[in-house]
């Protein structure tokens, strides 16, 4: 590393990179990784929009051209961090330089020299990494995706993505640019305002569902009325499939969750409360059962672990189970929709080692990816590698429909090892200094333990992961600095 930096820093007949670098404001990078995880949110807005209007589809290409740019971000933040980290290492040792005294001996006339030492202690490279195993637990997931995808047998699938996916390795990179881009905002009132960009969006998406229930409404709106009732799929806004649409869902309805426990105005806290019921309803007649699990799980362990950090917030607490309960119990009042979920989950428990149709097929993929990890244990089939794989063995799906369970057969169980390391490590330490990290980062906490319960049911997929990865990355960020938990308005 050390070589590296001197290689950066030395002067080549123009400008090195330390000049460069110098003359970037520390504001920048904070600003910029905020922008750019805002645009990826507005991205499904403006693709809602040129659906309902011009019937214009446009977010695979928004993707990438995003995701770029949040690389090249990643790139220039990581160097930035180095290149600070060696000047603060310069700076302490020229302080820490011998300070020289010189005094004349008034009997010889020769000259004394007195050599003095600061007690400035002089930081190190590796001060940088220390207390961030999550990020290497992450960076050597990628790593290994780089490796298990170059073995790959379809290596076109797995550096670019199946066709319908899109998923592959290079969608990996944009996920680590999006959980980069989102680590750099360490203002408080910004992780915030990504939290409200995130309701916003989604709450937006979730108003094709209340229309297209209620398509009476939009019968005499002309072109744009029969856009939003002729969506290629019911009750999934822009997404392919009511399960991907959930997964963001799930994510949104944990960030208005979080939303009302850490708002101060009284007004905010019920607007996104009632943006929390409708969201809700929306999600139950999407009927991802597993991502409904995912919210029901992720607004135990918020309502838990904000009781532990603050008791006074209970009021908060209540009124957000009060509506979960509520809406749930409205509209499980007609045909019994979550009854029935949860019955079937029920008995599909009791049958797995038999009923292998269970979970609309899920307990079939799953017996079989098993069968697969233990094919390929170390680098696995590569991403999007099961896709030949499960139809041959009579599936009717590429993917094993457990994000677990896809890490451990696309990246080998090294891979899913990285990965849950980087979570349990992130857990650990959140609980361990639950009493100091701020509340915004508890409600962080509440996001990421939500989605990751319902990934026990779903896949990664290039139109909802990013969403996932932005606030792991918020939630990464809980050990730098020191924040004003009161410091937004």
């Amino acid at each position: 590393m050390g070589k590296v930096l001197d290689y950066l820093k030395k002067d080549r007949g123009g400008t090195n990179f330390n000049k460069i670098f110098s003359k970037i404001p520390e504001s920048f990078y904070e600003t910029a990784g905020f922008v750019i995880v805002l645009l990826m949110m507005g991205s499904l807005v403006l693709e809602e929009l040129l659906n309902v209007f011009f019937r214009k589809e446009l977010y695979i290409r928004l993707f990438y051209v995003l995701g770029t740019i949040g690389i090249l971000f990643s790139i220039l933040y990581i160097i930035s961090r180095l290149i600070r980290q060696q000047k603060k290492i310069e700076q302490s040792e020229y302080e820490n330089k011998k300070k020289v005294k010189k005094s004349v001996d008034q009997k010889t006339g020769k000259v004394k020299v007195i050599h003095e030492k600061t007690n400035t202690e002089v930081p190190k490279m590796k001060d940088l990494f220390r207390g961030h195993i999550w990020d290497f637990a992450l960076a050597a997931m990628l790593l290994w995706s780089c490796i298990s995808a170059f073995l790959s047998e379809n290596r076109s699938y797995a550096l670019t993505g199946a066709p319908f996916r899109h998923d592959g390795l290079d969608a990996y990179f944009i996920y680590a640019g999006m959980y980069v881009c989102a680590k750099a905002v360490k203002s408080e009132k910004k992780q915030i305002w990504m939290m409200r960009g995130m309701m916003i969006a989604i709450s937006l998406l979730s108003l094709l569902t209340v229309l297209q229930v209620n398509d009476s409404w939009v019968q005499n709106w002309g072109k744009i009325g029969d856009n939003i009732t002729g969506f290629e799929v019911y009750a999934a806004a822009i997404y392919l499939n009511t399960n991907h649409f959930a997964y963001v869902l799930t994510i949104g309805l944990m960030a208005m969750a979080g939303l009302v426990i850490i708002e101060k105005k009284l007004a905010a806290k019920i607007a996104a409360l009632l943006l929390f019921a409708l969201n809700l309803w929306a999600l139950i007649i999407n009927d991802t059962f597993g991502s409904y699990i995912g919210v029901l799980f992720g607004i135990v362990f918020l309502a838990v672990i904000t009781l532990v950090k603050d008791q006074k917030r209970y009021k908060e607490v209540i009124g957000i189970i009060a509506v979960f309960l509520i809406v749930s119990m409205i509209m499980n009042s007609g045909d019994k929709l979550l009854s029935k979920n949860f019955d079937m989950a029920y008995q599909d428990s009791k049958t797995m080692d038999t009923n292998d149709f269970g979970g609309s097929g899920r307990i079939g993929l799953w017996k079989e990816t098993l069968k697969c990890i233990k094919e390929k244990p170390v680098f696995g089939f590569g991403p999007e590698g099961l896709y030949d794989r499960l139809y041959e063995a009579g599936l009717q799906n590429d993917r094993p429909h457990n994000e677990y369970l896809q890490h451990a057969a696309f990246l080998g169980i090294p891979g899913l090892l990285f990965y849950l390391t980087a979570l349990i490590t992130l857990l650990v330490y959140c609980l361990k200094n639950l009493k100091k990290i701020p509340m915004v980062f508890i409600t962080l906490g509440g996001i990421v333990f939500g989605y990751c319960v319902s990934a026990f049911f779903g896949n990664t997929l290039y139109y909802t992961t990013p969403y996932y990865f932005m606030f792991l990355g918020l939630l990464a960020s809980c050990n730098e600095g020191k924040q004003k938990e009161n410091s937004h308005e």
